[in-house]
């Protein structure tokens, strides 16, 4: 158990014991060594993003996504900006923003969300997620920017 919350399957995959997500451990483009992600995280842009689901495999909601994000300040700034809610940590906080424990190696900028937002000028974005900040927020362009991708998927009950 990694900080009491992420359950290490020993396959590449951690399960959050608070959401009941399975998370890969490393952003698409690195290979899980058995200790640690190797190699270096891709970008896609928003459509190249929903593409790599398979197998039950799903890119995140913005919200799900965000309960990855690690304030070590425990502070957290809120604004409300484009008719949806910006946030990032605040104070004095470790970057990146994640449990490096669980996710190794992650990269400091944006990762894509399934989440879409229009703006108010009818322009389509998807909300992402920079670990370096905790910041969440639109990523604008029209989905054509690069970011990067961690997938999940739902626990599966046993019976």
């Amino acid at each position: 158990m990694i900080d009491q919350r992420y359950s290490d399957n020993g396959d590449g995959t951690i399960t959050d014991t608070k959401t009941n997500l399975i998370w890969q451990r490393c952003s698409l483009g690195q290979t899980w060594t058995g200790e640690t992600c190797a190699g270096s995280a891709d970008g896609y842009n928003w459509p190249s993003a929903m593409k790599q689901v398979k197998d039950g495999w799903r890119l995140p909601t913005v919200d799900e996504l965000d309960t990855l994000v690690l304030c070590t300040s425990n502070e957290r700034s809120i604004s409300r900006s484009y008719e949806g809610i910006n946030s990032r940590c605040s104070g004095d906080y470790q970057e990146p923003t994640i449990n490096t424990l669980a996710f190794p190696k992650t990269p400091e900028y944006f990762f894509w969300s399934s989440s879409e937002y229009v703006d108010e000028n009818g322009g389509h974005n998807g909300w992402a997620i920079s670990f370096r900040h905790g910041l969440v927020g639109p990523y604008h362009s029209n989905f054509m920017r690069d970011a990067h991708v961690r997938l999940v998927r739902d626990l599966r009950k046993t019976q």
